[in-house]
């Protein structure tokens, strides 16, 4: 189809971004000596916990209780991930921490070797709202870093099967290549924190080079994410109820429906 010129002109423009994933970078300041001691106590732990086996194939993946071990560069990286976290939550909401007392983190390390990756996940089991990475060492002579990928992929059920969607096209980068594209690879780089929302789909390619991958992930929960709050209801996320939604997210979810309609139905 052929276009016509006429007289008719557009007076506004408006473009609503609806469904955009923000995945955040932000680097730490002088942290090759944090790095060198992460290393070490990254060292300390492997030799007493075997780790367990999540999404990691291959490699190691420790318990997420790191931040539970009293050591001086796990205690650092925490504050540097609340401090990214807050960038992060001013730049996304608008919104800063008052005080990061009330946000809970956990943490723990995965470390790759050649031929090692972890498999596509989210972290939204724990009931948190913002996940992250923070990268130790990457390897820089290596075939391939073991970029972090992560995937745009939406899934609807129409009555005849579960169906992919497509959300937005994008300019080919090359002949052959679909203008949908739905990974997006990010390459890992010493002292880098990403952070993402805990509900976008990513992996961890194949790692291929010399050496270790060392990084370290962790889960934000922030109660200020969950809804404010109501008059008869000041503090809705405090104590016992807090604790069973963080630690048995599974049961809580299915309860707190149940009282939704209970109280539809009264």
């Amino acid at each position: 189809m052929t276009a016509n010129t006429t007289d008719l002109e557009l007076e506004t423009l408006r473009v609503n971004r609806l469904f955009e994933i923000p995945v955040c970078v932000l680097a730490l300041k002088d942290a090759s000596r944090l790095n060198g001691e992460l290393i070490e106590e990254i060292r300390k732990l492997r030799a007493r916990d075997k780790g367990v086996r999540i999404s990691n194939r291959g490699g190691y993946h420790s318990k997420k209780d790191l931040f539970d071990h009293n050591l001086p560069g796990f205690r650092k990286l925490m504050d540097g991930i609340l401090r990214s976290y807050n960038e992060t939550r001013m730049e996304v909401y608008g919104l800063g921490c008052s005080s990061t007392d009330q946000l809970r983190v956990q943490g723990w390390v995965n470390v790759n070797s050649s031929g090692d990756s972890n498999e596509a996940h989210e972290h939204l089991g724990g009931g948190c709202h913002w996940s992250g990475v923070y990268y130790v060492q990457t390897p820089k002579c290596c075939q391939d870093p073991g970029h972090i990928t992560f995937e745009n992929l939406v899934y609807k059920d129409f009555g005849t099967g579960t169906k992919r969607i497509w959300r937005v096209p994008s300019p080919s980068q090359g002949r052959g290549q679909s203008a949908y594209h739905n990974c997006v690879p990010l390459r890992p780089s010493e002292g880098e924190i990403v952070l993402f929302p805990s509900s976008t789909i990513h992996r961890v390619d194949e790692f291929r080079g010399e050496g270790e991958r060392i990084s370290i992930a962790f889960n934000i929960t922030d109660p200020a994410l969950n809804h404010l709050p109501d008059a008869g209801d000041p503090l809705p996320f405090s104590g016992l109820r807090s604790w069973v939604r963080y630690y048995f997210y599974g049961v809580y979810l299915p309860l707190m429906r149940m009282k939704q309609m209970l109280v539809g139905h009264g």
